[in-house]
């Protein structure tokens, strides 16, 4: 028990400490005062044809509890999910092998300490809601069960699955690149789906859609003429909210009943992850043994005419941009060009509509080269010779052009097309929207000095702006066309990184000129 909460501890702390955490906090808590608008806000979040609920601790506990379902899935789970790659990677693995602890329970060691990251999430969400009940002013009497009970039968054994899926794709071989992101966001898809489509249901693992259900028809009571279906998202309105007193959720015992199973599901995917750890060994390769019968020749001595190294006053960019992108491809497999061509190629014959807001899944093809342009250079340990050998203001630059290339050579396809249907102002949008991305590709990398930041931020944009029409975060312009707006927050990326690489500069040239 003391080795567990060491863990937890440790994973805590470390967390806390690093960019990434903070920057989920800072939207944790900016997104509780985001999804409890004002009267006067002129937009609605939990959206039930037109009204809300009144701001007491049973609507606000329901929201507090969905919110987190919600949202956490990709952030989180990229946050967390090679926690036991990273004890690989510091070289830990032996002391661990050597150690008296058992697999299963390093295992579920880490799983516990993943949950209550992820827990800390949640509980950030429910102080944050706590507090805009009280700044709202709707009502003033906070009722901590209508909080704490959502938390724990809804978002609990949410967190726990997710935590075990964390466990699972960095112990599982072959889940731990790309295609793991796929499959995780694929089954995410599809859990959101049945969440949607059969909600209460023993599928239903977010169980979002029964309390939106119960909702609704504590609205209908009031108001007969509501649609027939409720919906979370960005929806503006003009005019007042017409609100009801909602009294809380209804938990039926057949609901909780598919709860506990999800909790039991969760640990049997981290027991099985254990039962097919490797426990940090490393793999053995016999070579077959060759004898050595010819005798060694004595070396001949050899005229080497070795050219100087010219000092150039102007860094020659297009051999720089040629450099970058040979990184970029670097490593392909035939197959991987070939299914990219494919795609891209198909995107051409896309409908310009309601297709566009799928057609933007195409930007998930080269995420994983533009995850690596702000921190290649830490994860292959080349700092020193970027450093020597040219401005790391000038290598921001060319690694940002060279990343708008990319987008702009996977996204010919669309474009070509949008061109041929005369949608100019959809071209506008989408080379603003991949000036943004690659933008936030190179400050997450150096932020977080990982890749994992950008690829769960990239996931989460796409799905929240672009699919699901939440307006100010549609970057590329599929619904909503802001082209001015990211092009700025393009700007304002660029430039602070541009910045923070010439002080950089400046910081290295004075100590190269004090060693002199």
């Amino acid at each position: 028990m003391i080795n567990t909460w060491t863990v937890i501890q440790v994973t805590l702390l470390k967390q806390m400490r690093s960019a990434s955490y903070l920057l989920l906090v800072a939207i944790s808590i900016l997104l509780g005062f985001l999804c409890v608008p004002g009267m006067s806000d002129g937009y609605q979040v939990f959206y039930l044809g037109g009204v809300r609920g009144v701001y007491n601790s049973a609507w606000l506990g329901a929201v507090a509890a969905m919110l987190p379902v919600i949202l956490l899935w990709l952030p989180g789970f990229f946050l967390l999910r090679s926690q036991i790659t990273q004890d690989r990677e510091l070289q830990l693995g032996q002391s661990i092998a050597s150690s008296p602890i058992r697999t299963i329970h390093y295992v579920i060691n880490k799983f516990l300490a993943n949950f209550c990251v992820l827990l800390s999430f949640s509980l950030l969400f429910m102080i944050a809601i706590v507090g805009m009940q009280l700044l709202r002013g709707e009502s003033m009497s906070i009722q901590l069960m209508s909080y704490f009970l959502p938390l724990l039968f809804l978002t609990i054994p949410y967190l726990l699955v997710l935590a075990a899926l964390t466990i699972v794709f960095d112990i599982v071989p072959g889940l731990k690149g790309m295609w793991g992101n796929l499959i995780l966001f694929s089954l995410w898809l599809t859990l959101t789906s049945l969440s949607v489509g059969m909600p209460g249901r023993g599928s239903d693992l977010f169980g979002t859609g029964m309390i939106m259900d119960q909702m609704l028809a504590g609205a209908r009571f009031i108001y007969s003429e509501l649609p027939g279906s409720a919906s979370f998202g960005y929806y503006p309105h003009t005019g007042s909210i017409p609100t009801y007193i909602w009294n809380g959720i209804l938990w039926e015992n057949g609901f909780l009943l598919n709860r506990l199973w999800w909790v039991l599901a969760a640990f049997l995917l981290v027991l099985g992850s254990g039962l097919i750890f490797d426990r940090f060994r490393t793999p053995k390769f016999r070579h077959p043994r060759q004898q050595t019968t010819q005798t060694v020749s004595s070396l001949q001595s050899v005229n080497l005419t070795l050219s100087p190294v010219r000092q150039v006053r102007y860094a020659n960019i297009s051999m720089m941009l040629r450099g970058e992108l040979n990184l970029m491809f670097s490593g392909k497999s035939l197959g991987w060009y070939v299914l990219n061509l494919s795609i891209i190629a198909l995107s051409f014959f896309v409908v310009v509509g309601d297709g566009l807001k799928w057609i933007s899944l195409l930007l998930l093809l080269p995420v994983g080269v533009w995850s690596l342009l702000g921190c290649r250079d830490r994860i292959y340990h080349t700092l020193p010779l970027i450093h020597s050998s040219s401005s790391k203001t000038l290598k921001w630059l060319v690694s940002w052009i060279a990343g708008v290339s990319i987008g702009l050579l996977f996204s010919s396809g669309i474009l070509l097309r949008f061109v041929n249907s005369g949608a100019i102002e959809h071209v506008v949008s989408w080379i603003a929207g991949i000036c943004f991305v690659v933008s936030l590709a190179l400050v997450g990398g150096a932020l977080s000095r990982s890749r994992r930041l950008f690829e769960g931020l990239l996931i989460v944009l796409l799905y929240l702006g672009p699919i699901n029409n939440i307006g100010p975060l549609d970057f590329l312009g599929v619904q909503t066309q802001q082209p001015m707006l990211y092009l700025l927050l393009s700007s304002l990326l660029l430039g602070g990184g541009l910045l923070c690489s010439w002080l950089d500069d400046h910081r290295m040239t004075k100590l190269t000129t004090k060693e002199r």
